[in-house]
């Protein structure tokens, strides 16, 4: 074989000389469209005031599962909020019985606002026996509301309540 028939050819060629056959070659790419801006999410933690009428304070302070109101004592309430499927799990407690009206309606009212808390949804709110401000307040946030109790802790079943506006108003029996 002399060098210049066909198999004599090296069996690779350099960078230079190669091409991409027709249909591989990708368009050049496109400067990617700006996102359309979106209503930002509060900075967590947030800190939000509360005073009760007969003029004790207290923050709460949010995070994206969590509530927790703070009085210069430390913390006296907390709200979790967790998923189990589809369902959601609101666990309520309170350090000591006595305390503001103000505070268990704010701290229940922001735990309903967090980022896992949908309308409708299958809900399942713990709350301690001893609780009574809390359970009240909790339930009006439940549709279809049933409550039974399992040793020292309250539950309550149901769906988040579609209309929000229904939350403020008193409960009715078996709602």
């Amino acid at each position: 074989m002399t060098a210049s028939t066909p198999s004599a050819t090296p069996a690779y060629r350099a960078a230079s000389d190669m091409t991409a056959p027709p249909g591989l070659l990708r368009p050049p790419r496109a400067t990617p469209p700006v996102p359309v801006p979106r209503s930002p999410l509060p900075t967590v933690p947030r800190r939000i005031p509360g005073c009760s009428a007969d003029g004790r304070r207290w923050e709460l302070l949010t995070a994206p599962t969590s509530v927790a109101a703070i009085t210069p004592a430390g913390t006296v309430a907390e709200a979790h909020v967790s998923e189990r499927g589809d369902q959601l799990i609101v666990e309520l407690w309170a350090d000591a019985p006595g305390l503001p009206s103000e505070l268990n309606a704010q701290l229940v009212s922001q735990a309903f606002t967090l980022p896992g808390v949908r309308a409708r949804r299958p809900v399942l709110i713990c709350v301690p026996r001893r609780e009574g401000g809390l359970l009240a307040h909790a339930r009006r946030h439940v549709q279809g509301a049933q409550t039974r109790a399992a040793g020292v802790t309250c539950m309550i079943e149901g769906r988040i309540r579609g209309d929000l506006a229904a939350t403020a108003g008193p409960v009715a029996p078996g709602d």
